[in-house]
């Protein structure tokens, strides 16, 4: 069965405690990207071409997570990458890669 789990510190206070994002939920897997104040969170959680959530760090739980980018039959998520100014995220859609910036 395949899942993921993700962790964090807080790199100001490093010899603190990591934190988990979401626990192991079977079938589920997600991939967080940091961006200021937030999380981006790519996940087939009821998205078998994956979505992109949001969350605050402070308060990273998966009921706060807030749906950026919809899941669509059509097209899967497969990569998303922070930057300071912008983000990039790349899908698939009928064998064609978009890349957005």
């Amino acid at each position: 069965m395949v899942t993921s789990e993700v962790r964090y510190l807080d790199a100001d206070n490093p010899t603190g405690h990591f934190k988990t994002i979401h626990p192991r939920q079977p079938k589920m897997l997600y991939y967080v990207a940091h961006h200021g104040d937030a999380f981006y969170i790519r996940t087939n959680d009821n998205a078998p071409n994956f979505k992109v959530m949001k969350v605050a760090i402070k308060n990273p739980s998966k009921k706060y997570w807030k749906e950026v980018i919809p899941h669509r039959d059509s097209v899967k998520v497969v990569s998303i990458k922070v930057f300071r100014d912008h983000i990039h995220l790349m899908k698939i859609s009928k064998q064609k890669i978009i890349l957005i910036c």
